[in-house]
C-alpha cells in the first residue's frame, strides 16, 4: 500500500500534519473523518514507504545510532526547541515553516546550524528523523524513535511537546541537585588534599625540637608531604576527575550509550525513574499510533524504538514475536519486565470491550504519575545520599588529621625526652 502524506484541521480548526499506509486516497479521507479531521491536502508521500516487519528495519531500529555529527546542544536548549516546534506545529505550520521562523533566532552557536539543517531537509522533503538521526549527541535514540512514530502517526506537535516536557524534568532536576554535587565532589577532592596535609603535619611536628628555623621545620613538613602531593594526591585526583569525564562522556557517545544505560539500571536512585520513563514512552505512543490508525505489529516496533534506554528498548523489541501472535498489545506488555504489572490486564481488558485507546491512556497515565513521584524521590534520595557522605568523608578527614597530629605529638614527646 503506498505512503500517503497528509493535512487536516481538528475539532479545534489546529493544523494536523502526518503521513498514513493505505489503500488510496479515499480510503485515508475516510480514516481522517472518522477520527474527528477535516482533510485539506492528501498525496503520495516522496519519502519511500519502510517495511515494518523488514529485518533491515528492525535492526536499525534496534541498534545505537552512529557516531555521526559530534555536535552537541546543551539539553536545555533541546528542550526550548522542542518546545518552540510543537508551539508552532499546533498554530498549524509544517515542520519546515516552523523551522525557518526558528533558526535564525537562535543564539546558541551549536543550536542554530543543526536548526539549519534541518529546515533545508524538511523542505528538501526528508524526515525530521532522518535528519536528526545525524546528531546523535544532541537527539538521543528515543527522542528520534519518537519523532520517527509521530511522523508516521500524524502526532508530530503531541510528540514534541512530549520531548520537551521530559527534557525539562531532566534539566530542572540536576539543576535542583547542582550544589549538592559540586559540593560532594569538592568534599571528595579536599579528602584527597588532606592526605598530603596529614603527613606534613606529621613530619613538621615530629621535628618540632629539631628545626633551627621556622623555615626549616616547614622544610621539614614540605618535603615528605611534596613526595605524597605528587606520588599519591594527585593521580587520585587525575583518576577522579577522569571518572567524571567517562561518566559524562558516557551519556552522549553513542557507542557508549548502551553501557551507561545499561549502569543506569542497576543504580539504586535511576532504575525505577528509567524504567517508568520507558514504560511512558512506549505506552503513550501505542495510543498515539492506536489513534492514527497504525497496524498493531508496526505500532509496537515503532513504539519500542522510542523507548530511551537501549537495554529496556531491546527487550520491548523481543516482545514484537509475542504482538505477531494474537496481534494484541497486552500480549507484548506482558513480557516488558519495566511496565507495571497490572497494565497487561488492563490492555486485553480494552481491546476486547473495544475501548483500547482509554485504556492504553490509562496506564500511560498511570506510568507517567508514578515516574514523576519517582523523580522527586530520586532527588531527596540524592540530597540524603550526600549528607551521609558529606559526614563520612568529613570524619576520614578529620580521622587522617588527627593521627597525623598525633602521631607527630607522640614522635615530639619521644625526641624531647618529655615522655
Amino acid at each position: 500500500m503506498p505512503l500517503f502524506h497528509y493535512e487536516a484541521l481538528d475539532d479545534e480548526g489546529r493544523t494536523v500534519v502526518g503521513t498514513m499506509d493505505v489503500r488510496g486516497e479515499a480510503a485515508l479521507r475516510d480514516r481522517l473523518q472518522s477520527l474527528g479531521y477535516t482533510p485539506t491536502l492528501v498525496e503520495v508521500s516522496r519519502r519511500h514507504l519502510r517495511e515494518a516487519a523488514a529485518p533491515a528495519q528492525r535492526a536499525r531500529v534496534a541498534a545505537p545510532a552512529a557516531e555521526g555529527s559530534r555536535i552537541e546542544i546543551p539539553q536545555q536548549q533541546v528542550a526550548h526547541l522542542y518546545h518552540q516546534l510543537a508551539v508552532l506545529l499546533h498554530a498549524g505550520m509544517t515542520p519546515s515553516e516552523a523551522l525557518a521562523e526558528l533558526a535564525p533566532r537562535i543564539r546558541d552557536k551549536h543550536a542554530q546550524p543543526i536548526a539549519l539543517e534541518l529546515m533545508q531537509g524538511a523542505r528538501g522533503g526528508q524526515a525530521l528523523s532522518d535528519l536528526m538521526r545525524r546528531h546523535p549527541r544532541s537527539f538521543p535514540d528515543g527522542d528520534v524513535g519518537l519523532i520517527a512514530a509521530a511522523e508516521e502517526g500524524g502526532f508530530l506537535p503531541q510528540a514534541f511537546e512530549m520531548l520537551s516536557e521530559t527534557h525539562q524534568v531532566d534539566v530542572d532536576t540536576r539543576r535542583r541537585l547542582r550544589v549538592w554535587t559540586w559540593f560532594f565532589h569538592s568534599n571528595v577532592l579536599g579528602l584527597f588534599l588532606v592526605i598530603a596535609l596529614a603527613v606534613f603535619l606529621k613530619s613538621m611536628l615530629a621535628g618540632f625540637w629539631d628545626a633551627e628555623s621556622v623555615a626549616d621545620l616547614l622544610n621539614r613538613g614540605l618535603q615528605p608531604a611534596r613526595r605524597v602531593l605528587f606520588l599519591v594526591t594527585i593521580p587520585l585526583i587525575a583518576l577522579y576527575v577522569g571518572g567524571l569525564w567517562a561518566m559524562r562522556r558516557a551519556r552522549v557517545i553513542p557507542s557508549w550509550r548502551r553501557r551507561w544505560h545499561g549502569f543506569l539500571l542497576r543504580t539504586r536512585f535511576t532504575a525505577s525513574v528509567h524504567r517508568l520513563r520507558a514504560a511512558t514512552a512506549l505506552l503513550r505512543t501505542l495510543q498515539l499510533l492506536f489513534h492514527a490508525g497504525v497496524e498493531n505489529v508496526r505500532s509496537w516496533e515503532t513504539a519500542a524504538s522510542v523507548v530511551p534506554n537501549l537495554v529496556l528498548r531491546d527487550e520491548a523489541l523481543r516482545a514484537t514475536e509475542h504482538v505477531l501472535r494474537e496481534y494484541r498489545f497486552a500480549d507484548g506488555l506482558t513480557h516488558c519486565s519495566f511496565v507495571d504489572q497490572n497494565a497487561p490486564a488492563t490492555v486485553a481488558a480494552g481491546e476486547s470491550a473495544g475501548d483500547l485507546e482509554n485504556a492504553l491512556g490509562r496506564v500511560a497515565a498511570a506510568a507517567q504519575a508514578e515516574e514523576q513521584r519517582a523523580v522527586g524521590a530520586a532527588v531527596m534520595g540524592g540530597m540524603l545520599s550526600m549528607v551521609v557522605w558529606f559526614f563520612l568523608i568529613g570524619g576520614l578527614a578529620f580521622a587522617a588529621v588527627a593521627w597525623a597530629c598525633g602521631a607527630g605529638l607522640t614522635a615530639l614527646g619521644e625526641n624531647s625526652g618529655a615522655f
